[in-house]
Formats: C-alpha cells, structure tokens, sequence
C-alpha cells in the first residue's frame, strides 16, 4: 500500500500540491499553496543552526518542508504560539535522535530494544506540532508543557510527549482547548508519589482521565514502578469509563495483547489492586454473570482466559 503523504510533503511539492488541489476543488477543500524555494532555503538553514551544518535533516524535503510551514508569513501566529523561531530550534536540536526518510542515523532503541520513536519521523513530528499550535491557540500553559516534554532530556519523555501530541491532533473534536482541564504529562520511568493521569478533561466529559503509554506489552506484567500508580488512579475513579490508558499505535501494540499482559499484572497483584478500590472491582463480572462480590472472587476472576475482554480502559491511538 502506499504511504499517505504528510501535509508538509504536500505542500512542497508543486506536482503533489496541484493534484491535490484537483480533488480539493471538488471537495470545497482548503487548497494546499506550494512551498517557495527561498522559504525552504530559510528552513534549512533553521535546521542547521538548530542541529550543525552537516546534518542530514538539512537535507531531507520532508523535514524541510515542514519546517518551512512554520515560517511562511500566514502562518505566524502559528510559529508565535509554539515560542518562535528559538524554540522551534530547540525542539528540532532535541529531537536530533529521530529517523527522517533520508536520514541514514542509526534508530534509537527504547529499554525494550524497540525503535524507540516507533514509525514516528521528525517531519511527522514537526506536522503535529504545527497543529497542537494551532488546535490550543487559546491555551498556552498546554502548549508549554507539550514543549516542555518535546526538549526534556530524556528521550523516553520526548517520546511519550510525542505520542500525546499525535492522539490530540487525531481527534481535535475530543482533545478541543475547551474539553481539557489540565495536562500533567510526566513519561519518565520513576515510581511517582502523588500520581496524576497525564491530561485530565472537564468535569463533564467522558472519559475524564487519559494516562499515555509507550512500553512494550511484554514489559507490563513486570512493571512493578507502576503499581502504585495503577493503585492511585483506581482510588480516585468510581467507574471503569472515567479513564483510558492509551499505548503508542506506532510500536505495532495489538490491543487484545496488551490487555492480557494487564490481565497477568492484575493478577499479580490482585490483593493490592483489588484493595485500592473495592466497589470498582465489584463492577467486573464473573463467569456466571453475576458481578465480583468479595476479593476471593476478584482473585479468581483475573486468573479466568478470558479476564482481559473486560480490561476496555486499555486503548491503542
């Protein structure tokens, strides 16, 4: 199947843009508008004061192109609302670790040995941030935190901030500047003391709380820095609908795979985890039909096959 070209990719490609354009035309669709050379000459040379002269995103259009988005006179606004041209340069320089589709770097793995940005490029990277700096014009804390995250020295916490980034440009209805509340957003691996979900929505939407993920399914049953986590969160929801915990599409997650490794961590840990919050463990139902009433149920139901159906706050974006 062929690969869906990026919006930047679109743009600064004439051929691209005018067929583009051809189906827009019948759409009613805004028209994409070519790249000039001068703006992507500008945007190289951004990449490389940001990176060193000889970097390879200097030359790779696709990183070029969406570069060159941010500093087309129309888009200023845009540019302003991430922090300007200096704090484009740094999230560039810190995202200096990423692939681009002409880059030859070797890929940096994650604590699993996975490419630790899955299938993400910079030039995809650089397309979301654009549109996180738009979609949350009217918030700026938000803003700064996704910032934050993207030139936090940790690669792990670059990663985590990216795949947040991502699902809120994915589903804009949703992560709207109205619908949330706050953004957390800590990704790194420390066990942490007064746990928050990393965005939490306003008070009448549903699901409330979003905490993102990028470990490896296979990691989950062992992660024993996230118990108390897992446990502060369960305290502080009354339903199974109230949260999502949203793994990174990118890294090749199967849902049903990642539930059950969850259901082998539940089990685990099934005493603690049951007595962080029992009327929520009484919400699961037993292979009866009738719902879990005491904590030898709850024991027994997450050794059952089929446990982890019921594990739906797990999600993949």
């Amino acid at each position: 199947m062929e690969r869906i070209k990026t919006e930047a990719e679109v743009a600064g490609n004439s051929d691209l843009a005018r067929d583009a354009n051809k189906a827009l035309d019948k759409l009613g669709g805004v028209r994409f508008v070519p790249i000039p050379q001068a703006l992507k000459d500008q945007a190289a040379a951004l990449i490389r004061s940001a990176i060193n002269e000889s970097t390879q995103f200097a030359k790779d259009p696709e990183v070029i192109n969406a570069v060159a988005r941010f500093l087309k006179p129309a888009n200023a606004s845009t540019l302003n609302n991430i922090g300007g041209v200096t704090e484009l340069e740094n999230i560039i320089q810190a995202a200096n670790d990423m692939p681009c589709a002409t880059c030859r770097n070797a890929v940096k793995q994650d604590l699993q040995g996975l490419p630790l940005y899955g299938a993400r490029r910079m030039d995809m990277m650089l397309d979301d941030l654009f549109a996180i700096g738009q979609q949350f014009a009217s918030k700026p804390d938000i803003i700064a935190t996704i910032k934050s995250g993207l030139t936090h020295p940790l690669s792990t916490v670059r990663e985590g901030s990216m795949h947040m980034m991502s699902v809120f440009r994915k589903d804009p209805a949703v992560f709207s500047a109205q619908n949330i509340n706050r953004i957390d957003a800590v990704f790194d691996e420390t066990p942490c003391t007064t746990c928050k979900f990393d965005v939490e929505m306003m008070e009448a939407t549903k699901p409330k709380y979003y905490e993102f993920k990028s470990y490896q399914y296979k990691s989950i049953v062992n992660l024993d820095n996230q118990l108390n986590q897992f446990k502060m969160y369960l305290s502080s929801v009354n339903n199974w609908d109230e949260f999502r915990y949203v793994f990174n599409k990118l890294k090749k997650h199967d849902v049903d795979l990642l539930r059950k490794e969850f259901q082998k961590f539940m089990a685990k840990n099934a005493t603690e985890i049951y007595n962080a919050n029992p009327l929520l463990m009484k919400k699961f139902i037993m292979p009866d039909g009738l719902n879990v009433d005491i904590i030898d149920d709850f024991e027994r139901l997450v050794k059952t096959p089929n446990f982890y159906e019921q594990l739906t706050f797990i999600e993949t974006w």
